[in-house]
């Protein structure tokens, strides 16, 4: 913060309380219309250096509001990565067992009572948890991600449930 704009208004005020003291004592009409004029002279730069530190106050604020908010994305943004590097480190690449599809597969020490079930691996190289789904076209199985749609046909007529890595 420039704290001269700060000072300069300070200084300003006393040097007007200074002279406004001398006014009253003045007996001259002429003495005096100088002395008024001076006054308002300093009064009004002083009423300007004012606002001009009112308006950079107010600048401030806007910049630490905008680098608090900031601050909050990235916070937010870092608990996001490291919760998803938590989560991630839960699952391994592996293949659907009987298909040529990858998937992550849930890895048993870390399942923590969930049931095996297999990650879409293109979902979980941009950071998000998609469960694959078995669905079936004219008799034959595929493999279904719900998030980005990819559709896997395995060439197979039934395959294994997922399991534990």
């Amino acid at each position: 913060m420039d704290f001269t704009m700060l000072s300069e208004a300070a200084s300003g005020i006393s040097t007007a309380i200074g002279i406004a003291k001398s006014v009253k004592d003045l007996k001259e009409s002429s003495t005096l219309d100088e002395k008024s004029t001076e006054l308002l002279e300093i009064l009004s730069g002083t009423q300007q250096s004012l606002t001009n530190s009112i308006a950079l106050v107010l600048t401030l604020q806007e910049k630490n509001t905008e680098v608090e908010n900031r601050n909050r994305e990235l916070s937010n943004q870092l608990d996001n990565m490291l919760n998803w590097n938590t989560e991630k480190s839960r699952y391994g690449l592996s293949k659907w067992i009987g298909t040529k599809v990858f998937v992550y597969a849930l890895k048993e020490i870390a399942s923590d009572g969930e049931p095996p079930h297999y990650l879409c691996a293109e979902c979980f190289k941009q950071n998000k948890a998609s469960i694959l789904q078995q669905t079936e076209k004219a008799a034959w199985i595929h493999i279904y991600c719900p998030k980005c749609k990819t559709d896997f046909p395995t060439g197979y007529r039934g395959i294994q449930e997922p399991v534990y890595i």
